[in-house]
């Protein structure tokens, strides 16, 4: 559905993308994550055709960007964090506004909302609305014309957990339904939740793209007794968290070696735990405790 090839974007002397490659399939829920700077901002522009890449292509259900941004554009729709509607205005006034911005028969609008959870707040006033009622509302603007794909960027960052859980439970229903979603969130419960992969940014270049059902291979967590540091010399792997505990973090081979040394110097194992690492312990492997901040022409 969306291919990216060697997208590169530099502001001055800071080079916010460099050579950025993925595929998003056709229905597929497709997280985008990384520190402050890391590129995410500019590359949505770029998805968006806000911004044009200083080299690259990106094609959309087999349409290039350059080549036709209005078609493209069509094919997408567009949840910001925070969406600029006019508070004086009705949910239903805001997105007939936005259907004949968009040549949507206004027919729409009704459907729409139903999708998005608002037909009920059609007549209020935006300014009166909830955070997360306000966020739905930009979702059923987002529905308009009834496009395959779906950005969504930080759609849940300002709302409290109840609505953060309903606007969830909609992307969930969104992705049933065969819509393909591109999630950019600083949220990673949110991402690991939703997201079939995920697309890690670092300095504008790749740093990972992975499954989110795979979660990484299984680390071995260990408590064990005095000497296992010397005895466990020589085994890859190893992640000590203090004098007695210590994670091996190799393969199943260096895990299996680790528990037979152990046992051949006559070391205790008091306590042995198996578990994959969650999104976040994976994210911070990847892009290290202290990335720091970019400027911000870099990303956002």
């Amino acid at each position: 559905m969306i291919q990216a090839r060697e997208i590169t974007k530099t502001y001055g002397s800071v080079r916010a993308l460099a050579g950025v490659d993925f595929d998003v399939t056709r229905g597929e829920t497709f997280g985008i994550i990384g520190p402050n700077g890391a590129g995410k901002t500019t590359l949505l522009k770029i998805l968006l055709g806000l911004v044009r890449p200083d080299h690259g292509t990106v094609t959309v259900d087999g349409m290039n960007l350059t080549g036709d941004p209005e078609g493209v554009r069509g094919r997408m729709g567009y949840v910001p964090q925070r969406a600029g509607f006019d508070d004086g205005a009705t949910a239903r006034e805001s997105l007939r506004f936005l259907a004949r911005l968009r040549g949507v028969p206004g027919i729409e609008v009704e459907a729409r909302a139903r999708t998005a959870g608002v037909a009920a707040l059609l007549d209020r006033r935006v300014g009166t609305l909830s955070g997360g009622q306000r966020q739905r509302l930009s979702l059923a603007a987002a529905l308009l014309g009834d496009p395959p794909v779906l950005l969504l960027d930080e759609p849940t960052a300002s709302l409290d957990p109840r609505a953060t859980a309903e606007f969830r439970d909609l992307v969930i229903r969104l992705g049933q339904e065969g819509r393909t979603l591109l999630l950019c969130s600083h949220l990673l419960a949110d991402v690991e939740r939703l997201c079939d992969r995920v697309l890690v940014l670092l300095e504008g270049k790749v740093a990972a793209l992975d499954t989110v059902a795979k979660e990484g291979a299984a680390s071995l967590f260990l408590e064990v007794g005095d000497g296992a540091r010397d005895a466990l010399a020589g085994v890859a792997g190893l992640h000590w968290t203090g004098d007695t505990h210590l994670e091996v973090r190799g393969s199943v081979a260096e895990q299996v070696k680790a528990l037979a040394v152990l046992a051949w110097a006559g070391i205790e194992v008091r306590t042995l735990e198996t578990r994959r690492p969650s999104l976040e312990e994976r994210f911070l492997a990847t892009v290290g405790m202290d990335s720091g901040e970019e400027e911000e022409h870099a990303d956002s």
